[in-house]
């Protein structure tokens, strides 16, 4: 059973003030990546979902 890492929202808020967005850019990814590989298969492919969120 995958489990992955417990991450602080205000933290994950900070950072993305801080880098001007590029943080929460590089969270959103994880984040696909994290459902990825609790679900066993590519579900949702991370670059996608990031150019679709753009547009």
């Amino acid at each position: 059973m995958y489990i992955g890492k417990t991450r602080s929202p205000a933290l994950v808020i900070v950072f993305t003030i801080i880098t001007c967005g590029i943080y929460g850019i590089y969270w959103y990814y994880i984040i696909m990546d994290d459902l990825n590989n609790a679900s066993g298969k590519e579900i949702i492919n991370p670059v996608m979902f990031l150019i679709l969120s753009i547009i």
